[in-house]
């Protein structure tokens, strides 16, 4: 029987502006001069409500 598996998205495990700030610093430190790999990290983050400006999370 195959196994399932379900696509892996960096997303689900950031939960807090800690967590985002740890996965940021970590996509600079392993992109070296690859400005793709940067955007593709903000691309992550951006749509997490955790990273919106408007978050209650910011607020305090």
């Amino acid at each position: 029987m195959a196994e399932k598996f379900s696509p892996y998205d960096s997303a689900d495990y950031l939960n807090s502006l800690e967590d985002i700030a740890y996965y940021l610093e970590a996509a600079l430190e392993e992109a070296g001069d690859d400005p793709a790999f940067i955007t593709r990290a903000i691309g992550v983050i951006a749509p997490l409500p955790e990273f919106s400006a408007s978050s209650p999370a910011r607020w305090g």
